[in-house]
């Protein structure tokens, strides 16, 4: 919980706190309304073809939901801060992943990894996410399947994000 928090260190032969430290917790959080805020100029924020969550308004085939949830550059993000699939071939089998970064200052806003054998229809995906690397304002993380790929089988994934 953020605040201000007192630590003491108790000596046991005394019974005396002979140290007081004391810290301060800060959580950054950061909204999608907050972004917005930050992102577009005043008259761009009311226009929700603009600035809305599903609105793409550098055309570039990434709707500012995704732009806020997973930290890329605004207006035009970097191809290689998209998400990006792959296969990890491994003794086991072969197992289907896809890495994605995640602003971790993001507030509602959930992540879903979905998979599907046909690109029609889609299911919530049985995923092992794994923290790859950090900073202080990002985490690039990795879903990946828990069972293998069967021989010969199909296995996409996707991210889906929602706007709480």
């Amino acid at each position: 919980e953020p605040g201000t928090w007192w630590i003491g260190v108790n000596n046991w032969d005394t019974g005396r706190i002979d140290y007081r430290i004391s810290a301060e917790l800060s959580i950054d959080v950061l909204t999608y309304e907050d972004w917005v805020a930050n992102v577009f100029e005043p008259d761009a924020r009311e226009d929700p073809a603009v600035s809305g969550p599903e609105a793409d308004p550098g055309e570039y085939g990434v709707p500012n939901l995704l732009r806020y949830a997973l930290a890329l550059d605004f207006p035009s993000p970097g191809h290689g801060d998209l998400p990006r699939a792959g296969v990890r071939e491994t003794d086991d089998g072969s197992y289907s992943y896809i890495e994605y970064g995640e602003r971790r200052a993001a507030t509602g806003v959930t992540v879903t990894v979905e998979t599907s054998q046909d690109l029609l229809d889609w299911e919530i995906a049985d995923v092992a996410v794994e923290t790859i690397s950090e900073d202080a304002g990002t985490r690039i993380v990795r879903a990946e399947t828990v069972e293998p790929i069967d021989p010969g089988e199909r296995r996409f994934l996707r991210l889906r994000l929602t706007l709480e």
